[in-house]
């Protein structure tokens, strides 16, 4: 294989190549950042990680398989090395399957579309083969700009829109030599089906049908708890994000949550929740107008205090 020099190459907010090295980085210091282990040795928990590579979902892998010793499954959906370098979710699952291994935890990552039944079946048969038939926790930290309906076939494509009237704010972007600089913006409000479609993609319709799913399969466990893992954001966000297209498909999303509770509590003495964490930049994040300013200027405020909270999640196995 022939050499390549990686630089960072940038269009708006989005940075076109990863560099796996940089990748390896970040996944040992959120590992390293952890506090100690809560078990005690034995086979840990079985857990299944839905968007285990990016944000919450990847801090929730780690934190549970350094301090929890999960075992299980993590499913993502990104992109393998060609004419460019992979998908930073790709070389972050790769180094956290290493540390996995090198600390004997049993998981299994699976890349594909979350959103598909096909997925959902090789979930379940590896529960059932792998690891006894009995999932005990579901963590679900899903975002993404479309889902296609297994039902209908339906596509419907999420945005980030206010709702009512257009919104301004600055915001961070980079230039071609990957240069910060802040540009002041303004977004359009939602029209025709916007936040329909919106809901259908970043609500709760996915995480109860893979509830749903694995019940069919009888592949949850007595007191089976899941997570969806969400954010609130700031006033200074509220106009384009939870008063937004995004806040009515949180607002589902929590509604999902109390529809899951109630079924989960009444036939498996379990629970769902939703468990909203701090505020964190991620390729989904920095999609949101003003957002990277905003968390830029975040850590700069708290310090070091507020990164060990974007990993430190999973404590007991729940929120």
């Amino acid at each position: 294989m022939s050499e390549r020099v990686i630089a960072p190459k940038s269009r708006g907010f989005l940075f076109l190549d990863s560099h796996p090295v940089g990748c390896q980085q970040l996944v040992d210091e959120m590992w390293q950042a952890v506090p100690a282990p809560v078990t005690a040795g034995g086979e840990g928990p079985v857990a299944l990680v839905i968007g285990s590579s990016a944000g919450y979902g990847l801090a929730a892998t780690i934190a549970g398989l350094a301090r929890a010793g999960i075992r299980g499954i993590g499913v993502c959906f990104e992109k393998a090395p060609a004419r460019r370098t992979g998908t930073a979710g790709w070389y972050r699952t790769a180094a956290t399957a290493r540390l996995a291994q090198q600390h004997g935890r049993d998981m299994v990552f699976l890349n594909g579309d979350a959103f598909s039944d096909a997925i959902k079946e090789q979930v379940a048969d590896l529960v059932a083969e792998r690891f006894g038939g009995r999932l005990d926790f579901l963590i679900y930290s899903v975002a993404a700009p479309r889902r296609t309906d297994p039902d209908t076939g339906d596509v419907y494509a999420s945005v980030l829109k206010p709702v009512g009237s257009p919104y301004t704010t600055k915001t961070l972007v980079f230039d071609e030599q990957g240069a910060p600089e802040v540009k002041e913006i303004t977004t359009a409000p939602a029209e025709g089906d916007d936040i329909e479609q919106t809901v259908a993609v970043m609500g709760g319709t996915d995480w109860e049908r893979w509830v749903t799913f694995l019940a069919g399969r009888s592949l949850l466990a007595e007191g089976f708890t899941t997570a969806a893992l969400s954010y609130i954001g700031s006033p200074l966000t509220a106009a384009i994000y939870r008063q937004g297209t995004i806040g009515a498909a949180k607002s589902h999303l929590e509604a999902t949550a109390r529809t899951l509770d109630e079924r989960l509590g009444k036939t498996l003495g379990g629970r769902a929740v939703t468990s909203v964490n701090a505020a964190a930049v991620t390729q989904s994040s920095t999609a949101i107008p003003g957002i990277a300013l905003y968390v830029g200027l975040l850590r700069g405020v708290l310090g070091e205090a507020w990164w060990p909270r974007s990993v430190s999640w999973w404590s007991c196995g729940t929120s």
